[in-house]
């Protein structure tokens, strides 16, 4: 008996023990770490935790933004009881100030973020830096959810707001929407903020490469990655992605304060006439057929039905050979002549013109001889690349001083000898810059072409400032129409075509670019490569809806002739037409206004009321400056429209009504010829 309850003694002693000590070894666990540690961040308003998930709260404690630092390890399911990632590294030297975190992984990474508190918001400066080799990746994603985000880069689609784009990862390069396909269009910043006053900005020295809502998991994701194609460092420097998250009360508030702080204003304005007058284009109607007696034609019926013009641009092919700046001759016998009639009726004319030298071309003969081409990494020869009008070509390598003097000492004989007046600049995307690049100057991205390729065109109409850019990087200072990519001829946003426009219009100027020229009215064709000059136009009402939205932005752009349809639609286009000149005084003082402070001519309707749910969603309107709301019909045969107007008591000018906001205006009736256009009183 004695032997038989010692032995149920020692039993449940054994089973107590078992149960006690995981208990006893998590309490001081989690004692030490409450004590101790783990080698967590902890900055005001910052979290992060032994996982490496972050998460900024304002000082209210209303979560803002959480993601995750990611250090290439397992999650922490797959560790043992207990374990996190974080435990395996150490605090970084205590060289940092107090308002600074650091910690790494010996031989892997290392994060540092620095706390900042301004009169406007507060800031923390991250940077995440590779230390194992120069191939590595580091990235860090955010949860795009709870908010609402703007910003970014121009797009096919363009969804309005960003967050409700998809974007597989890919380098954070400008690309050719058209020849290309990609989600990144000619237009980008690395700026990006968020409805709950979030804002962060990438610095461009990091080889930066973005994903967006990928797999549709709400996340934005941005890595540093040398791949020595789009980002090169010789195999030498390690990856650091460095970039700023900005908090302030309110999403106009944190795009105030780090446009300010990121992104320069635009030093003057471009030519008064554009913003009054519209201008006309050859390509949409007549695409590469074009000749002398087309273009005198165009000009003639342009005055005949008595519509004003600020310029006269011929486009695609009035050259030979692409790259050789000269008239082709069977298409314009006395292409000066021409010039000259154009200018009895009041026309200045431009000139399509790009940075590719054909192969067959003089041009490319010349300039690869004195290496005024990008060439082929560590060789002599030229690097050839592939554009929409030909499968060997050079292109201009703007980094090289003289190859930039070439190339506009050219532009000016055109000048001099036909008194063109200024240039329509098209291409530049860093998508053509080959990956095996050699510049005279090194690059820090190929985006670095983009800006050069802006600058260039700058040059060569300084005084005047009449010309047009597709491109936008870091060339907001820049007093210079950008236009954004073609539209295609159709109504739906997933095929690129009327709904895009006003998102597009949006988006680049919210990172830097009011200047902006909307595409052709009824768009350039049904396909990238498909325009009207077999007789095929736009759909009528089509035409007349995007003639509508377009009369209040900030420049206007005719290329399918409104006389080619009938008289209704004539007198529609003469009226929106006065309609934009009436307006055109409020858009000059915009465009000044922009050179103060930077601010988009064209807004959203959140600029205005910052914390409405409702406006930080609305793509279908806009706004001229902060009293002028603009409400457009953008579905086929639609004759009604819901509308939505912000705080305040704005003015119907069309039925006269004074309507005090926030409210729903459900059914507006909106006749083919009506555009629905109030003011805040």
């Amino acid at each position: 008996m004695a032997e038989r309850s010692t032995v149920s003694i020692e039993k449940k002693s054994l089973q107590r023990l078992a149960f006690v000590v995981p208990l006893v070894s998590a309490f001081l666990y989690l004692s030490y770490q409450m004590l101790f540690g783990p080698c967590t961040i902890s900055l005001q308003g910052l979290k992060v935790t032994g996982d490496l998930d972050f998460r900024f709260t304002s000082p209210d404690g209303k979560p803002l933004l959480s993601g995750h630092f990611d250090f290439g390890h397992p999650r922490p399911d797959s560790m043992d009881y207990g374990q996190t990632i974080i435990d395996r590294m150490d605090y970084c030297s205590s060289e940092y100030e107090y308002n600074t975190g650091c910690i790494e992984e010996t031989h892997n990474q290392r994060i540092r973020i620095t706390y900042e508190r301004t009169s406007e918001g507060e800031c923390y400066s991250v940077v995440r830096e590779g230390l194992r080799c120069p191939t590595q990746e580091v990235k860090d994603c955010f949860d795009m959810r709870g908010a609402h985000w703007y910003g970014g880069f121009q797009s096919h689609t363009q969804p309005w707001p960003l967050d409700k784009s998809q974007l597989a990862s890919a380098p954070y390069i400008s690309t050719d929407l058209g020849s290309h396909g990609l989600g990144i269009g000619g237009v980008l910043e690395r700026f990006f903020f968020n409805s709950n006053g979030v804002g962060i900005f990438v610095a461009h020295e990091v080889p930066l490469f973005v994903s967006l809502n990928p797999l549709g998991d709400h996340r934005l994701c941005f890595s540093a990655r040398y791949d020595e194609g789009y980002y090169r460092n010789g195999g030498v420097s390690l990856p650091v992605l460095n970039y700023t998250i900005c908090h302030a009360a309110n999403v106009r508030k944190i795009y105030n304060y780090m446009s300010r702080r990121f992104i320069s204003h635009p030093q003057d304005i471009p030519d008064s006439h554009l913003f009054r007058h519209p201008v006309w284009s050859t390509w949409a109607m007549f695409s590469k057929n074009i000749t002398q007696e087309k273009v005198l034609s165009f000009a003639a019926n342009i005055t005949r039905f008595n519509f004003p013009a600020s310029q006269l641009e011929i486009d695609d092919e009035w050259t030979h050979q692409y790259g050789d700046l000269e008239f082709d001759e069977n298409k314009f016998p006395d292409a000066a002549a021409m010039v000259r009639q154009l200018n009895k009726l009041s026309l200045r004319v431009t000139l399509w013109t790009h940075p590719f030298l054909n192969l067959d071309s003089k041009a490319f003969l010349e300039a690869s001889h004195a290496h005024f081409v990008i060439g082929t990494r560590g060789s002599l020869n030229p690097a050839l690349v592939r554009w929409w009008n030909g499968n060997m070509a050079g292109l201009l390598d703007v980094t090289n001083p003289a190859a930039v003097q070439w190339y506009l000492k050219r532009l000016e004989i055109l000048r001099n000898k036909y008194n063109i007046s200024s240039f329509k600049f098209d291409a530049g995307e860093a998508f053509f810059v080959p990956e095996a690049y050699q510049t005279f100057q090194p690059m820090l991205s190929p985006n670095t072409y983009s800006q050069r390729w802006a600058e260039l065109a700058y040059q060569a109409d300084p005084h005047v400032r009449h010309q047009e850019v597709r491109v936008g990087w870091a060339s907001q200072s820049l007093p210079i129409i950008v236009r954004i990519f073609d539209r295609r001829s159709a109504w739906e946003a997933h095929e690129g075509g009327l709904q895009t426009v006003i998102p597009a219009v949006l988006t680049a100027g919210l990172v830097g670019y009011p200047f902006i020229l909307p595409d052709m009215i009824g768009g350039s064709g049904a396909y990238m490569d498909q325009t009207f000059g077999l007789g095929k136009l736009p759909d009528r009402e089509l035409f007349v809806r995007w003639l509508e939205l377009n009369a209040l932005m900030p420049t206007m752009q005719f290329s399918v002739p409104p006389w080619y349809y009938d008289d209704e639609v004539v007198n529609i286009s003469r009226h929106y037409i006065e309609l934009h000149q009436a307006y055109s005084q409020t858009i000059l003082e915009l465009a000044q206004e922009s050179v103060l402070t930077g601010y988009p001519i064209i807004r959203p309707l959140w600029w205005v009321a910052p914390e409405d749910d409702v406006a930080l969603t609305i793509s279908s309107q806009f706004l001229l400056g902060n009293s002028v709301l603009v409400a457009p019909v953008l579905v086929r045969g639609a004759r009604r429209r819901d509308i939505y107007l912000p705080e305040g008591t704005w003015e119907d000018k069309l039925r006269g009504d004074m309507i005090q906001g926030p409210v729903w205006l459900h059914d507006y009736e909106v006749l083919l010829e009506e555009l629905p256009l109030f003011e805040k009183h």
